[in-house]
């Protein structure tokens, strides 16, 4: 498994021995509709188009840049489910995806709902006035340029929070636990 350390933020195929690998376990979560976890973990997104307040927000919490958990919401309902499930196919077309979502794509999607799946690395903020040349993002939008991801082996059961929250101690000693079996 490719997790990182907690110490040097290498994951363990990369891991020198220097130190005992621990698994890399983030204090904050951010939860999105679960389509989008989908296009972060496995189609390359790299951006998460937001609001200037919430990046603001963000910055100040993260101090720039870090690791956070992937929570996939229970919404949205049916109808915007399929809507945000297109969207997120015409986009990953767009950016040349070598994977693409098939009809199973929608079995795990809502097997992920209500669930962490996964953890991403958020290096820097993209202003709404500048952009970036990624095809995720959304103009006039500002948003999070993503790094490093990794997907979970096993999704942990989470009830989330709108927006940027801190993961409780019962959910961070499941993860741990998961993490470390993998390992």
């Amino acid at each position: 498994m490719n997790w990182p350390c907690t110490h040097c933020k290498k994951p363990l195929g990369q891991h020198d021995g220097s130190h005992d690998y621990v698994p890399l376990i983030p204090k904050f979560a951010l939860s999105l509709y679960a389509p989008w976890n989908y296009a972060i973990l496995r189609l390359g997104k790299d951006v998460e188009n937001r609001s200037r307040g919430f990046i603001q927000c963000m910055r100040q919490e993260m101090r720039g840049g870090g690791w956070f958990w992937l929570h996939s919401s229970k919404g949205p309902a049916r109808k915007a489910f399929d809507s945000e499930l297109l969207a997120m196919c015409q986009t990953a077309i767009r950016a040349g995806s070598p994977a693409f979502p098939t009809l199973t794509t929608r079995q795990l999607v809502n097997h992920w709902r209500g669930h962490i799946v996964g953890i991403a690395n958020y290096t820097s903020h993209i202003d709404s006035w500048l952009g970036t040349p990624s095809p995720w993002w959304v103009p006039g939008q500002a948003g999070l340029r993503l790094g490093e991801r990794y997907e979970l082996p096993k999704p942990i059961p989470a009830k989330g929070a709108q927006g940027f929250w801190s993961i409780n101690d019962e959910t961070k000693w499941r993860l741990a636990g998961v993490l470390t079996e993998a390992a």
